[in-house]
């Protein structure tokens, strides 16, 4: 089929058709189907696209409490039933004591969660908690998570 193909563009469309073939290859050796653009020019090959595959869930499926470990960074978490059969972890606003926990130890068991729920990546972090990445990273170096980001 290359070789059939008229290449108007010369060895500059030679080259930028295979390169975007080897880049987008799922595997080691190419074929028709790497080269549709040629192949809809060349007579006698017909190009099989394969179906899409199906949406993921991207997120894991967490049941229960996150937890990064047994530390002082572990968030201080509550487990929380829902009618809908799907249960859920929430961060307690009282203290063993019954009184209301300070913002700041909220905030921190917060960051604590979202770090450990999503996997340490930084940008979803600061994204599902609505703040910026530096304002992340401040925060995290305040409450002492900095070596687990580095």
């Amino acid at each position: 089929m290359l070789m059939r193909y008229s290449w108007p563009g010369n060895i500059r469309q030679l080259e930028n058709a295979v390169f975007r073939a080897v880049v987008l290859a799922d595997t080691p050796m190419l074929t028709v189907n790497e080269f549709p653009q040629i192949a809809a020019h060349v007579e006698g090959y017909a190009v099989t696209v394969p179906p899409a595959p199906a949406p993921r869930d991207r997120m894991p499926r967490i049941e229960g409490p996150v937890m990064l470990g047994n530390s002082p960074l572990t968030p201080a978490t509550i487990h929380v039933p829902s009618g809908n059969g799907r249960d859920a972890v929430g961060i307690p606003a009282l203290s063993d004591s019954g009184d209301i926990r300070s913002l700041e130890a909220v905030e921190a068991d917060m960051i604590r969660l979202a770090f450990g729920r999503y996997r340490g990546r930084m940008t979803e972090i600061a994204k599902r908690l609505g703040i910026g990445r530096s304002t992340l990273y401040r925060k995290m170096r305040e409450i002492g998570l900095e070596a687990r980001v580095h």
